[in-house]
């Protein structure tokens, strides 16, 4: 205080109690005994004190006596001592309750007792919080107890830890006891004594509306003489797209799927998939190929919905109708291994299993779908591994892969597609998980369609479709792979016999083998030359051969080659592309951008409503759209609860962040040194200059704002580093699940709940730490639900940059964000009664809903409301703070969280919609 009224060359403690060089300020003297003569009595030179020290003034040289309780300025005035000072007799000034001291009354001062500590200008002793020492006559506390007790909650918490590792172990047993058991059985993965899909078929729901028919009718019962009614056989969904009545309910489709004439144009103008048509037909294979820019990824995302084609018809079976109707039917496996690394295997295929399966399956069914998918790609043995990261080791690459298709594979998909599943992976892993494909094909009856890279010859024989693009996205082969080595020398390129066919036929689309025909005769010119004439030559094209002549030969030549109802195919160089693109009038580039933006806001906000409604509809038991009906929210927030839970404190690893949050506190409880000294009484500065009069409304000495802003930030800042691990890390697997209609309500409801716990044991080692050096004069619960709510707030400002901050930027970010709040909306650099003279009017609100400000507010009124014996109120008005707003600042941190948590959740619905298709 005394830097700031930069008044350097003036000695400010003598003018403060009236006084001139005669005068003589000595240690105040005792009311009784000699030892509290000692009180804090160091001074020598009262030049060089400072507010706060022991001092009184005497009143002698006036030949006067004054009464104890009372200070006598002159000798015809005399004034009552306030609390909080010490006034013995014959005083002109009052004395502040020396340091080691109390002050029950003005008139006396009694040495602080044992067990307690008394800082200056104390009307009663503080007890010393419990492990602490405080010695008789101290005015501070020795920091043993806290730091006992933070290392105490440790030695429990890794008890806790030790017990859960025990726990896992015997769970883990468990996992392998039954594996053991399901491995010795002949039920698991035998094609032709076992149909896996027996409990599937039996108790899941398919909606009769979207499917086509009803339940099959009395004639159809009896065409199945001879057969086992409680389990459908293949042949009763093998042509017509219907609802299987069995004896517990309704059977699942399956799917043979046809896309014709597919486009895609991009805003400008670029063409990327060209009138593309084929089969992927229930089980069998399908490999996708091409060279780089082919359109492979437009061609499976086109055919499932994720991206909007500008043209072209999807049927499935043989009725035109969209594969994303069947989102939960529909298995998805990226090129990514997108999938949780810290947890395990069986954690993995769990989740995926409990949110995706029939509702009608009990725990011990979905357990066993679970373990089975795991026998069947043969990572059985590896149930309890972690996935690892790259610091941590985990399961292997091929093993990784594997779980990455069991994802989809264990919530029984009626239709399969990868991604590039081989990337990667050895020649032999690839083979074996090409075969792991076909007999998944086969046993389920299901089409399978992957795009490859650069397989194997025995990796590409898996493979019972191939489908060739060329650059630009147009059709080369599509059809049997046992029959494209034939088309392919139909149209004038041999394969040799020791070559690797699928880079041979790579190489043929990317124009680097010679044809060996006259073009004349491949395009119908009545003229034939036979390939096996030796005196053929490579005349037609010559080394240059331009690869997009393979379109229209594939469309004049291809027939015989093409699965049934692709026979005839236009020419896609001579159709129309997007209609909906083209325009009478050429407009302005601004215009086509401002028109797409229109469609493209209009389309986002009717996807996001109908999604909305439908969810609605669903939860209020509504069957409209149902393929499958699976867990309800209830049951979803559970399993999404569980896997947070393991996520987070399964390996106990969190126990060991909980040392620096008990650090900080420890950091900031050295900011508790002499933190308040109050404001003079009015009748003292009565005599005093007009200069100092500031000095009887204001505290002389107050740290109170300065610790409470910069505990905010640090708390608050805390919090934002461990919120952005919440949702950030693993956004790319919701992405996933929620294609699959994970829905995000539970699914933030349950990561919110698990943050909750950490919050308060974060809260619980912060006050601990800063308990070491500063105890809180005023309420305990106040103090910690000050801690706390900062956290609250930090947390959920954690989650909201994690959403739209990258993230090698976020920890910056989060340093940014706090301190904005800190240093211009905190109302400490510009206090709140002042903000709309300094900054614009209208722009107070911002100050109400920056948690600093409140927090601020809350840690200050609650320590400095302990001397409301002092004159503490124009201080208060001055801040605009009030003694009774702790509650309305402690809500008002709750609803700047809650605030913070709704539009991070927003986000999560509504931000990257098309990579959650």
């Amino acid at each position: 205080f005394f830097s700031r009224l930069q008044m350097p060359q003036v000695n400010l403690v003598p003018l403060l109690w009236g006084l001139t060089a005669a005068y003589d300020m000595i240690p105040c003297p005792g009311a009784s005994g000699s030892a509290i003569g000692t009180a804090e009595s160091s001074i020598s030179d009262p030049d060089n004190a400072q507010p706060g020290d022991c001092i009184c003034v005497p009143s002698t040289q006036y030949n006067y006596t004054c009464p104890a309780g009372s200070f006598c300025p002159t000798a015809t005035s005399q004034f009552n001592c306030t609390d909080g000072y010490f006034c013995p007799a014959n005083v002109s000034q009052p004395a502040f309750c020396c340091k080691g001291f109390y002050c029950p009354t003005a008139a006396e001062m009694k040495i602080c007792p044992s067990g307690s500590f008394c800082p200056p200008g104390v009307i009663e002793p503080i007890t010393c919080p419990p492990l602490t020492t405080c010695e008789e006559g101290t005015g501070e506390i020795r920091p043993l107890g806290p730091i006992v007790a933070i290392f105490v909650l440790f030695i429990v918490l890794f008890i806790g830890k030790s017990l859960q590792g025990y726990y896992n172990e015997y769970s883990d047993s468990r996992k392998e006891k039954h594996v053991r058991e399901f491995a010795q059985t002949a039920e698991l993965l035998d094609e032709d004594e076992h149909d896996r899909n027996t409990i599937i078929r039996q108790k899941s729901l398919v909606s009769e509306s979207k499917l086509g028919g009803s339940a099959m009718t009395e004639e159809k019962k009896e065409q199945k003489d001879g057969k086992d009614e409680g389990v459908p056989t293949i042949e009763d969904t093998k042509d017509d797209f219907r609802t299987v009545t069995t004896a517990a309910g309704p059977d699942e489709p399956t799917f043979d799927i046809r896309y014709e004439d597919l486009w895609l144009t991009l805003r400008n103008g670029r063409t990327i998939m060209k009138g593309v048509s084929g089969k992927i037909r229930k089980g069998r294979t399908t490999a996708i190929m091409g060279p780089s820019g082919a359109g492979k990824s437009t061609l499976i995302n086109l055919i499932m919905g994720k991206a909007k084609r500008s043209k072209g018809k999807i049927f499935i079976n043989d009725k035109e109708d969209e594969l994303w109707h069947y989102s939960k039917l529909v298995g998805f496996v990226p090129q990514e291994d997108v999938m949780l690394n810290t947890l395990t295997v069986y954690d993995i295929i769990r989740f995926s299993a409990d949110y995706r399966l029939p509702s009608a399956l009990n725990h011990l069914e979905r357990r066993k779908l679970s373990l089975e998918t795991l026998k069947f790609l043969e990572i059985d043995h590896v149930i309890n591994s972690i996935i690892g990261t790259a610091k941590r080791r985990g399961i292997s690459g091929g093993q990784r892969k594997r779980v990455n298709i069991g994802m989809e594979l264990t919530a029984n998909p009626k239709v399969l597609f990868l991604d590039e599943p081989t990337s990667g992976l050895d020649a032999v892993t690839s083979l074996t998980l090409a075969k792991l494909l076909k007999k998944l094909a086969r046993t389920n009856d299901m089409p399978v369609a992957a795009i490859i890279h650069s397989p194997s010859a025995d990796t590409f024989n898996q493979f019972d479709d191939f489908t060739l693009l060329g650059a630009g996205g147009q059709m080369i082969y599509t059809g049997p792979t046992d029959r494209c080595a034939e088309y392919m020398e139909s149209i004038g390129f041999k394969l040799p016999e020791d070559e690797n066919p699928a880079d041979f036929f790579i190489e043929v689309s990317m124009g680097k083998i010679q044809q060996i025909l006259d073009p004349e005769v491949l395009l119908g010119v009545d003229k034939k030359v036979s390939v096996e004439k030796k005196e053929t030559k490579a005349v037609a094209f010559g080394p240059r051969f331009n690869p997009k002549e393979l379109f229209p030969l594939w469309i004049s030549k291809g027939a015989p080659f093409r699965p049934e109802k692709l026979k005839e195919l236009s020419d896609p160089d001579k159709a129309d592309a997007a209609p909906e693109h083209q325009t009478e009038h050429q407009l302005p580039k601004w215009r086509e951008e401002m028109n797409h933006f229109g469609e493209s806001y209009k389309e986002y906000w009717i996807e996001v409503w109908e999604e909305f409604y439908q969810w609605v509809r669903t939860f209020g038991g509504s069957q409209e759209r149902v393929i499958r009906q699976t867990p309800n929210d209830f049951f979803v927030y559970f399993i999404c609860f569980r896997r947070t839970y393991i996520q987070i404190y399964r390996d106990g690893s969190w126990v060991y962040g909980l040392f620096l949050h008990a650090g900080l506190g420890l950091f900031l409880s050295v900011m508790g040194t002499t933190p308040f000294v109050g404001p003079l009484p009015n009748r003292a500065c009565e005599s005093g200059p007009t200069a100092l009069l500031q000095s009887c409304v204001l505290p002389l000495e107050n740290n109170f704002l300065n610790i409470g802003v910069f505990a905010s930030w640090a708390i608050s800042f805390a919090g934002m580093t461990e919120g952005i691990l919440t949702f950030g890390p693993e956004q790319v697997v919701f992405w996933r699940h929620a294609s699959h209609e994970l829905n995000t309500i539970p699914y933030f409801l349950a990561k919110i709940s698990l943050d909750l716990p950490r919050m308060v044991l974060d809260s619980l080692l912060f006050w601990f730490g800063i308990r070491a050096g500063y105890v809180s004069l005023g309420s305990q619960t106040d103090f910690f639900g000050f801690i706390f709510m900062n956290y609250w707030v930090g947390y959920s400002m954690g989650y909201f940059l994690s959403m739209v901050a990258e993230p090698r930027n976020r920890s910056l970010y989060a340093v940014i964000f706090a301190m904005m709040w800190t240093l211009i909306f905190s109302g400490v650099v510009v206090s709140l009664p002042n903000v709309e003279e300094e900054y614009t009017k209208g722009l107070s609100w911002i100050w109400d809903v920056s948690p600093t400000r409140w927090g601020t507010e809350a840690f200050y009124v609650n320590e400095i409301k302990y001397y409301d014996y002092l004159n503490i109120g124009p201080d208060l008005d001055l801040k605009d703070y009030k003694t009774g707003n702790i509650g309305k600042a402690f809500g008002a941190m709750f609803g700047i969280g809650l605030f913070w948590q709704f539009i991070t959740f927003l986000l999560i619905k509504l931000l990257n919609r098309d990579k959650r298709k």
